[in-house]
């Protein structure tokens, strides 16, 4: 897309912002307006940030994909043009996709708002609980989980029939791919309302999952506010991290998570029903269409109608006519680095391309 620019895209167009501001009412206050546009800035800078590590990879797990490579080819699509009306309104595309670092951020964001009212109306009655089971190789994944879906089942009942107690909780199904083992280990994070009840679920899942497991691994503390956070961030982990800085996890070991996990439950209520219904059955629908609001609100260029393009070379929404860049985002030299890493696999691949719409 890059060679359809006449030249490289104006960054730094922080001087448009206060030329509108200043075209506004004497009355209106402009510093809390200045706030609220870098905020709204901000936010379009984070999500180019994950948009250029989501195209690179998105390009990987396509090259690899067989049962979701279309998923893999549409995601390439997720927001890469934004529509400005002269309202100031922003509208774009989601590609729902839980691999999508942008939808993530959504998914992310709306799962804490919808269960931490329940966490917080637990107060100090809140424990966070860790399940394993024994790593399983890439043929296993699906039925482990399964396996593991129904043992948790019977670890609930007999809390409430044989021990007479009430249980409520949140449970998140995660699954991580281990390069050391070059196997897979699918767990579940379970915030459990009570710690009778956590403490009893832990000892029946040791007794009850369907591997034999270590007593130490199963982990039960007090919840605290970033415990709760770091639950909804993923459901499998795309960057590993060690002392010589992080690295994407090979896209053809995440395409095997992907495929496996496909159309099963990560995020789960039980024993109450939390307020916003959608996220009751995920922020995914059936059709994998991510349950959100797409429009947001512009923070420059105020009155006029704009068609930001996403140019994957400038890390950045463009204007073709102007050449000016959305975000004005500069990604650092290491995140560069990463995108370019997960590319450098691809020599040769053919990848569809990226269609231009909006939804």
């Amino acid at each position: 897309m890059c060679e359809v620019l006449t030249a490289a895209p104006k960054r730094g167009a922080a001087l448009d912002t206060l030329e509108q501001l200043d075209k506004r009412p004497p009355e209106t206050p402009k510093g809390p307006i200045l706030k609220r546009a870098h905020a709204l800035q901000k936010t379009k800078q984070n999500r180019a940030r994950a948009k250029i590590f989501s195209v690179s990879l998105g390009k990987a797990l396509y090259a690899h994909g067989t049962t979701l490579k279309r998923a893999y080819g549409r995601g390439l699509d997720c927001t890469s043009v934004i529509v400005q009306d002269s309202d100031g309104s922003e509208k774009t595309h989601y590609c729902g996709n839980r691999w999508c670092m942008v939808c993530n951020r959504i998914r992310t964001a709306k799962a804490i708002r919808a269960y931490m009212p329940a966490v917080e109306a637990w107060g100090d009655e809140a424990y966070f609980v860790t399940l394993t089971v024994q790593n399983c190789p890439r043929r296993e994944i699906r039925t482990t989980v399964q396996a593991m879906q129904k043992a948790f089942t019977s670890c609930k009942r007999s809390i409430k029939r044989t021990r007479g107690l009430s249980f409520e909780a949140i449970r998140k199904l995660e699954t991580n791919y281990s390069p050391s083992r070059g196997d897979y280990h699918p767990h579940f994070h379970v915030i459990v309302r009570g710690h009778e009840q956590a403490e009893t679920l832990r000892a029946m899942w040791i007794d009850r999952a369907p591997s034999n497991v270590s007593a130490k691994a199963q982990d039960v503390r007090p919840v605290d506010s970033g415990a709760v956070k770091e639950m909804f961030k993923y459901f499998t982990k795309l960057l590993t991290g060690d002392g010589r800085g992080r690295k994407a996890v090979d896209a053809e070991s995440l395409n095997a998570i992907f495929e496996q996990i496909k159309g099963l439950r990560t995020y789960q209520p039980v024993g109450f029903i939390i307020g916003d219904y959608s996220m009751n059955e995920d922020v995914i629908d059936p059709d994998g269409k991510l349950n959100t609001e797409n429009v947001t609100k512009a923070f420059k260029r105020h009155g006029e109608t704009v068609n930001w393009i996403w140019v994957q070379d400038y890390a950045d929404w463009v204007d073709w006519e102007t050449g000016e860049c959305l975000s004005d985002y500069t990604p650092t030299e290491e995140w560069t680095e990463l995108c370019r890493s997960i590319e450098g696999q691809l020599e040769g691949s053919n990848f569809p391309p990226i269609q231009a719409h909006v939804t």
